[in-house]
């Protein structure tokens, strides 16, 4: 009896786990929610106050958009016959289906909801700009070598800027333009980051698929290198825009910048996909959370 305890206790915990698992992360809600956080980090950088309106239609945006995307892979990997042909578990595949369409129909109204109660064309055309451009990535990927990772980055930026921008026009004049400048680019720094390696990790299903990424066309050691060398290069050019306008150094954005780097140094293609999932696409959090904590301690450099 004694050792059926740590047993059970066991199976519970990774019942569990695998509940977390399949719900959040399989899912696309821990990426969306990750994702739209850069909303709530642009408003503190900006000075004001956390107006959970673009947060949350960003949030469904992103849910939508995303579960689109892997509702259209695991079609296309059901019907492949290839190397990479996707094996699920038995029940597992069918509840997953269920859920992914549950996301796309409630994000849709989600996002609908959001859009009318704002009642600003500038709200509505800033979120529909943005479902264009991910509709035309859908198209233009396999016709963009090596671009892929950069388009996303520049949807990514588009989106962390434009939707609390849309909902208060003024955001942005409290920022001077090295400062904007530096926001800008640590945004693009952490979407780079993060795309990049999802670019490795899927290096076999990309040449399979015929879409060409810098992992897939140049391979996955030349391609860490060159996320490296960008990696160093936004770091020293976030030092010199600061010293050149005079301004703090903002260590907890050099944190963000030198986390982005470890990611590129501990991330390879070996790594488990689960990991992926569950530590990288929280990096577009990070920077959130280094302005809170920064916040929340006073400390400046």
């Amino acid at each position: 009896m004694p050792d059926a305890m740590p047993v059970a206790l066991g199976r519970k915990v990774w019942s569990t786990a695998d509940a977390f698992l399949e719900l959040l992360v399989y899912t696309t809600l821990w990426m969306s929610f990750s994702l739209a956080s850069l909303v709530p980090f642009v408003q503190l950088e900006c000075g004001m106050k956390i107006d959970g309106r673009p947060f949350w239609a960003a949030a469904s945006e992103s849910i939508a958009v995303y579960t689109l995307d892997h509702l259209r892979d695991i079609s296309k990997a059901t019907k492949s016959t290839g190397e990479h042909k996707m094996i699920f578990r038995q029940g597992c595949f069918h509840r997953r289906l269920f859920l992914l369409r549950a996301l796309l129909a409630v994000s849709i109204l989600a996002l609908a909801s959001s859009l009318l109660a704002a009642r600003s064309w500038i709200v509505s055309l800033t979120f529909i700009g943005h479902v264009l451009l991910c509709a035309a990535y859908a198209k233009l990927k396999p016709r963009m070598p090596y671009c892929k990772a950069f388009y996303v980055s520049i949807c990514v930026v588009f989106m962390a800027v434009a939707a609390p921008c849309a909902y208060a026009p003024t955001l942005l004049s409290s920022l001077g333009g090295a400062t904007f400048w530096q926001l800008l680019l640590l945004i693009f720094s952490v979407a780079l980051t993060v795309e990049q390696l999802q670019d490795i990790r899927d290096v076999d299903e990309d040449l399979e698929a015929q879409v060409v990424t810098l992992a897939s066309g140049l391979g996955q050691r030349r391609a860490r290198q060159l996320l490296l060398l960008f990696q160093a290069a936004s770091l020293s050019l976030h030092i010199l825009i600061m010293q050149r306008a005079h301004l703090p150094l903002r260590p907890h954005f050099l944190a963000v910048h030198v986390a982005c780097g470890l990611c590129s140094m501990g991330f390879t293609s070996e790594t488990p996909r689960s990991l992926f999932q569950v530590l990288l696409e929280p990096l577009y959090a990070l920077p959130l959370l280094a302005t809170v904590l920064r916040a929340s301690t006073g400390f400046s450099l």
